[in-house]
């Protein structure tokens, strides 16, 4: 019994001395970046190598960047279990600064390191597509028709009860990006204007935030 006592005695003293030896912080971390130009959509692929406590990733956005820290808003990485971080900009089209901040802790709490890593990335938002089309007849009783989208024709198909008049409908057009514009004969479009489909083609034209352009025919089948 006493063999006992001094076996628990010896275990307890163990580990109070391995808990009062002093270890440094080890932070020993490296990230790197596939690209620095992409397409809006399109994953920024961040490689992550080495150790560290913990990793926080801010996107440079307004309100999330770190020049606006300790306010901006960052996403947690887990740099233990993964090797690879991704980040997509959508509706961006501007350089940004990426910031990583890694930092690891001794464990009484008075040693700790710090590292940053800064990437400049340039996002192009070129998109030229529409996400929705519908158009409304007018009246107390207007009826909304809803566009098909064919991306490979630019067209747009819009399927109408025979006899509705189209000469005066309001049109709605959701594009891709929120950055891109709608253009039709020259000047700016603003959704619910109306739009005469009586005279046969009518084309309108999306022009993305980097300078890209794209017709699309819209076409009126009678059902």
């Amino acid at each position: 019994m006493r063999f006992i006592q001094y076996i628990i005695l010896f275990l307890v003293a163990g580990t109070l001395f391995s808990s009062c030896v002093k270890e440094p912080a080890e932070l020993d971390l490296n990230i790197e970046v596939e690209k620095t130009e992409v397409e809006a959509g399109e994953s920024v692929i961040y490689t992550i190598s080495g150790k560290a406590d913990f990793l926080t990733f801010y996107s440079g956005l307004q309100g999330a960047s770190f020049a606006e820290y300790p306010a901006a808003t960052a996403i947690s990485v887990d740099a233990v279990r993964s090797d690879q971080f991704e980040y997509t900009y959508n509706n961006l089209h501007e350089t940004v600064t990426a910031t990583f901040i890694a930092s690891s802790h001794g464990n009484w709490g008075t040693d700790s390191k710090v590292s940053r890593f800064d990437f400049n990335i340039t996002v192009t938002d070129n998109r030229t597509g529409i996400a929705s089309f519908t158009m409304k007849t007018g009246g107390l009783f207007g009826k909304s028709f809803s566009g098909v989208v064919n991306e490979e024709s630019s067209t747009i198909s819009v399927n109408v009860d025979q006899g509705t008049n189209v000469s005066s409908v309001t049109t709605t057009i959701i594009p891709e990006s929120t950055l891109a514009k709608v253009y039709i004969n020259g000047e700016e479009f603003v959704n619910k204007s109306k739009v005469d489909y009586s005279q046969g083609t009518v084309i309108f034209e999306i022009r993305g935030a980097g300078g890209a352009t794209q017709d699309w025919t819209i076409l009126i089948n009678y059902v």
